[in-house]
């Protein structure tokens, strides 16, 4: 009787430290795979820059070094750094009483030109919201509706009848999402920076 007893014991304990370092085991690989999952995100995007920049024409012009990889690096570094004296210069070009004039005769021309009147009205409208109004758009807010409530972001903008415009964002792909018209009464103030708010939709509600 007194071996059966130390049988099932032994049995019993070996079940629990085998069901222990399962356990243990599934632990390490979520660890391993929170930390893996964004440096192989990263090393796919630097692939992807990678393979635009090289495919930019006038690679034999940066021949320097007998590596490819280092050569794109240095080409990718120059088209930046052209870039930014690009863009710059044309905002300071446009911040002057004479740039203004342009601008407003420019936007005159593309609105007059049948679809391409239309993707320029949305992606400068994108923009002036984004980087000129970013003050409000850094603030996320709650909607209230029936109980329920979608975290938005401010656009800065106001309807006709005085209703505040709200980007609510879908989750995980924050590039779609629906544009609501909502009074000052439906919207909840947060203290969540737009850091926070961004991670949680981003993760589909599982980073807090």
């Amino acid at each position: 009787m007194k071996n059966s007893f130390n049988s099932l014991k032994t049995s019993i304990d070996t079940s629990s430290h085998t069901v222990s370092s399962v356990g243990n085991f599934k632990r390490l690989a979520v660890v391993g795979i929170i930390v893996l999952t964004p440096l192989a995100a990263n090393f796919l995007l630097a692939s992807w820059l990678l393979q635009i920049v090289g495919s930019i024409p006038g690679n034999e012009f940066f021949q320097i070094t007998p590596y490819p990889v280092l050569n794109h690096l240095i080409k990718g570094s120059l088209i930046v750094v052209l870039g930014s004296v690009l863009i710059i210069g044309t905002g300071k070009l446009f911040s002057t009483r004479k740039g203004s004039m342009l601008e407003s005769r420019m936007d005159l021309i593309f609105l007059q030109i049948p679809l391409i009147s239309s993707v320029y009205t949305i992606t400068k409208t994108a923009a002036d919201t984004v980087f000129r109004k970013k003050d409000d758009f850094k603030h996320p807010v709650k909607i209230d509706f029936n109980g329920v409530q979608f975290t938005g972001f401010q656009t800065g903008n106001c309807s006709k009848d005085g209703r505040k415009v709200v980007f609510v964002p879908t989750a995980p792909n924050i590039t779609s999402g629906f544009v609501v018209e909502v009074t000052e009464d439906q919207l909840v103030k947060t203290d969540e920076t737009l850091e926070d708010a961004l991670k949680r939709i981003l993760s589909a509600g599982f980073s807090n």
